[in-house]
This record gives C-alpha cells, sequence and structure tokens, in this order.
C-alpha cells in the first residue's frame, strides 16, 4: 500500500491533535481548561482544578 500526501501528519498536526487529547482529559477530569487565543511558544493551555484528590492503594 502506497501513503498519500495527504495521510502523512506534520509535526504541527500531531501537536494539535496530542493538545487536543490533553484537553479532553483534563476536562473530563473536572478541570476547568484555557485555550491561549494566538499561537504561543511558551505555553499550550492552562488547567486549573479547585479539588485535588489523590487515589492511594
Amino acid at each position: 500500500m502506497i501513503l498519500s500526501m495527504g495521510m502523512t501528519w506534520t509535526p504541527r498536526r500531531q501537536g494539535d491533535a496530542g493538545e487536543l487529547s490533553a484537553i479532553n482529559w483534563l476536562f473530563s477530569a473536572g478541570a476547568q481548561v484555557y485555550v491561549p487565543l494566538f499561537t504561543d511558544p511558551d505555553c499550550d493551555l492552562v488547567a486549573a482544578s479547585l479539588t485535588v484528590s489523590i487515589a492511594c492503594r
């Protein structure tokens, strides 16, 4: 099978997918997620949670 150019992921697209996955996980864990308005090389997102729980076994 030969992959076309449309099926390859650029590093930026991979990063965007990872960031979206992190936002989804944080949101499902109950955190408030804030994303900067413009592209910022120093900050992808900020997450805040009012409750912190630690599970120990």
